[in-house]
């Protein structure tokens, strides 16, 4: 049996009980924009998830955990690349993680896939009967009514606290000067980490990519020291977009786009797909056919001109950096450069896919923030 249609039209409680009480086999395939997500399941029960997602990769989950260094994962996952056995598989064998740590990462991290699913109702989703995991699993057996339960707590709890933060990317937060945790929050070993982190610089987005954690735990505890007047909000970065209509009819600016990718001029498409993208709604097929290609030639003549093994370098001092306006993800980035990681291994750590991960080095190499030199 094949089953489609989108969670605002179908709940996920309901999509989630249907499966476990009909005792279903197969895979639930979710598209969240351009992430794609699948839940397997087995007489009903949730087996196993993979995300496309890669800050719901497994590396991403061990490094948050604290259960693995970057340096292994860097290790691991180039032998990953080419043997092709299994992360979690690697790890154990280099003795850097146990059989039980690894079926606890697997659990929580399909559990939290299942959570954000709950704070995406304008997915898509299709079932596809008897579709199995395309690699040897952990056999996880999850409880789909317990997920439910939490899924709908973080559901309500999200909008709560959304309510009291609701600028992710842009609220900044400074720490009292006589700032302590909360009695509630000592247990809690990450709300130390985000309160270390708050420092009047950085938003609540950057801190969850340089904790390696969901936005929901960074957002929750946030949310905790705001009430406790532990921090307050200090700014509200602007968002650097127009907020009137565009003038230019969509039509338009394809075609021109169009030449600009026909005459060579690439930088210049790229900057009319990426206007594309922050001022027009429900894109037809026809234009992101066009983002593809555009990001595609873009992506390759970087390569051609950068081999894998050049070292990205800063060029800039850490302290010039407040004069530019970085996205989270690029400051992210810009941390992880230290002049010793190749291309490659940096390309391991940042939590993005391919494809943004050049663009935003390109990016990065643009405003004359990062170079290269030659590596090994």
């Amino acid at each position: 049996m094949e089953i489609r249609g989108t969670l605002k039209t179908m709940s996920l409680p309901d999509l989630l009980r249907w499966l476990s009480e009909s005792q279903q086999t197969g895979a639930l395939v979710f598209q969240v924009g351009p992430v794609r997500k699948k839940l397997f399941f087995q007489n009903g029960a949730l087996v196993a998830a993979s995300s496309s997602d890669p800050r719901e990769f497994l590396g991403q989950f061990l490094l948050r955990r604290g259960w693995i260094s970057e340096a292994q994962l860097i290790k691991a996952v180039e032998e990953q690349i080419q043997t092709g056995r299994v992360l979690g598989r690697l790890l154990i064998e280099k003795g850097w993680l146990t059989e039980e740590q690894l079926k606890s990462a697997l659990r929580e991290k399909a559990c939290d896939t299942v959570y954000s699913l709950f704070l995406s109702p304008e997915a898509t989703f299709e079932f596809h009967a008897g579709e199995a995991p395309p690699y040897e699993i952990v056999p996880l057996g999850l409880p789909v009514e317990a997920i439910i339960m939490e899924g709908v707590y973080r559901k309500d709890e999200w909008e709560r606290i959304r309510q009291v933060l609701p600028a992710l990317e842009r609220t900044i937060l400074q720490k009292a000067s006589d700032a302590v945790l909360p009695s509630e929050l000592r247990s809690d070993p990450r709300a130390e980490r985000v309160l270390r982190l708050i420092n009047g610089r950085r938003s609540l987005r950057e801190i969850a990519l340089l904790l390696y954690e969901t936005d929901f735990e960074v957002v929750r505890i946030a949310a905790q020291l705001y009430e406790k007047r532990v921090v307050a909000i200090t700014s509200e970065v602007p968002i650097e977009q127009d907020t009137e209509r565009p003038q230019i009819p969509l039509g338009m600016l394809v075609e021109a786009c169009q030449v600009k990718v026909r005459e060579g001029r690439l930088d210049e498409a790229l900057r009319m797909v990426e206007y594309i993208e922050s001022h027009y709604t429900d894109l037809p097929q026809e234009v992101h056919a066009l983002q593809g290609l555009v990001y595609g030639k873009v992506i390759q003549q970087f390569r051609d001109q950068v081999p894998p093994t050049a070292i990205p370098v800063l060029r800039i001092s850490l302290d010039d950096l407040v004069r530019y306006r970085l996205d989270p993800m690029q400051g992210f980035m810009v941390t992880r450069i230290n002049g010793l990681y190749d291309l490659k291994t940096l390309r391991n750590l940042v939590p993005v896919s391919e494809e943004r991960f050049y663009i935003l080095l390109k990016k990065l190499v643009d405003m004359g923030i990062v170079g290269f030199q030659p590596g090994k």
